[in-house]
């Protein structure tokens, strides 16, 4: 069984691939990790996409918790938020994106995580 969070309800759904409960969904109400986190045991969410949409916290608190998690793209929040792009024409930023992905490969290992994916990127033409 999966959920999907949708106008302030959760609702079940068997479409939903990847985890039971995009974290991303419920970062639109409530964007602190750790009580969306809470509130997934509570409920017996098993199975966390963490994603973009949060604020920066310390990632060693995600090891209270007995979640399949998978990390996508902008993960962990960094203190000082950027534009993540991993083939930006910009040193810095193209510099920041690619430490952030170490980072987050290391992490994801650190919390047993199954996988973690990254959008490539975009330049202009």
């Amino acid at each position: 069984m999966s959920y999907v969070y949708d106008s302030n309800e959760i609702i079940n759904s068997k479409s939903f691939a990847l985890c039971d409960l995009c974290i991303d969904e419920l970062f639109k109400r409530f964007r602190y990790v750790l009580k969306v986190l809470n509130e997934y045991e509570r409920i017996g969410i098993q199975k966390v996409e963490l994603g973009s949409v949060h604020t920066f916290f310390d990632v060693k608190r995600l090891k209270q918790f007995n979640f399949d998690y998978v990390i996508n793209n902008y993960f962990p929040p960094p203190k000082v938020p950027f534009n993540f792009n991993l083939v930006s024409e910009d040193k810095t930023i193209r510099k920041r994106s690619i430490l952030l992905v170490k980072t987050a490969i290391e992490l994801c290992n650190q919390i047993n995580g199954s996988l973690y994916s990254s959008h490539a990127g975009f330049t202009e033409t």
